[in-house]
């Protein structure tokens, strides 16, 4: 009998490890992870999966209608306009409603839970963007120029022989930006 129970007791410790590190709920599956909604397939998402996804608002900027949430491993974009809550950069967030695709919600809901401090970026080289799309990142370069035309401030950067236009996110801008 001691055997069985050893095996036994190793598969429930094993499961627990797997549900653990995915963040998947085995019971009602809920989608509790960015990197679960992510890799939602459209077969999938016509059943409308619940989703439950907790984390830090990295980026909100109503007038161009982006809301970037970071869960702690990884960023994704929401629609600003999708939410009748207007939240701000470092709001630990839930975000709720029904999967209708990698990103995009049914009866979609966001609830502020407080404020909390910003997750580290990921530090990148300019060449390296385009590997990290909509991912909470950090880049380093020499401004070129600087200018705002179009509502927000916007830098062309150099380094390593590398050029990358940036615009800065999170509201009009300021206007002396020097």
């Amino acid at each position: 009998m001691k055997p069985w129970r050893n095996i036994v007791l190793t598969a429930a410790v094993w499961m627990a490890a797997v549900v653990g590190a995915t963040g998947q709920t085995l019971t009602n599956g809920e989608i509790t992870t960015l990197r679960q909604l992510k890799s939602l397939t459209p077969q999938q998402a016509t059943s409308g999966p619940p989703v439950r996804v907790r984390g830090v608002v990295v980026c909100h900027d109503a007038g161009w209608h982006q809301l970037y949430l970071n869960d702690g491993r990884e960023t994704l974009y929401f629609n600003a306009d999708d939410f009748a809550v207007q939240p701000q950069k470092a709001d630990l967030v839930e975000i709720s409603g029904r999967a209708r695709g990698t990103n995009v919600l049914e009866n979609p809901k966001l609830v502020i839970l407080g404020q909390t401090a910003l997750p580290a970026a990921r530090p990148l080289e300019l060449s390296e963007l385009g590997l990290d799309h909509g991912e909470w990142v950090e880049v380093r370069g020499r401004v070129l120029s600087a200018e705002s035309s179009r509502g927000r401030l916007a830098l062309l950067l150099h380094e390593k022989d590398q050029n990358c236009l940036v615009y800065l996110l999170g509201g009009p801008a300021p206007g002396d930006f020097k």
